[in-house]
C-alpha cells in the first residue's frame, strides 16, 4: 500500500478512519471520495460558453476519463481493488479489469 499517498490524499479530502476501520475500508472510502471530485472536474474537461449555452463532455467522454482514473487509482492501492470491482460488476455486469 501506498501509505504516503493514502495519507496525504486523506488529509487533502479531511476522511479520517473509523474505530476498528481496517485500513482496506478505509484506502476505499479515500479512493472512492477522490472519484466523486474527479468525477466532478471531468464535466469541465473542453468546457466552453457558446452563445449563452454551455458545452461540456459527453457521457461516453465522462464513463472512460473514470474508468481511466479509477484504474490508476486502484493501481496504487491494489488491496482495494477487489471491493471496488465486485460492486462494479454488480452495478455493471463488467469483469473488466478482473
Amino acid at each position: 500500500m501506498n501509505d504516503n499517498l493514502l495519507t496525504k490524499m486523506s488529509q487533502d479530502l479531511l476522511i479520517f478512519p473509523f474505530e476498528n476501520e481496517n485500513k482496506q475500508h478505509f484506502c476505499a472510502r479515500v479512493i472512492y471520495s477522490g472519484m466523486v471530485l474527479w468525477m466532478k472536474a471531468i464535466t469541465l474537461d473542453n468546457f466552453e460558453l457558446f452563445a449563452d449555452s454551455y458545452h461540456s463532455v459527453s457521457k461516453h467522454h465522462h464513463y472512460k476519463r473514470s474508468e481511466e482514473i479509477l484504474k490508476h487509482m486502484l493501481d496504487f492501492f491494489p488491496e482495494s481493488r477487489d471491493g471496488f470491482l465486485q460492486n462494479m460488476n454488480l452495478v455493471t455486469g463488467s469483469t473488466r479489469y478482473t
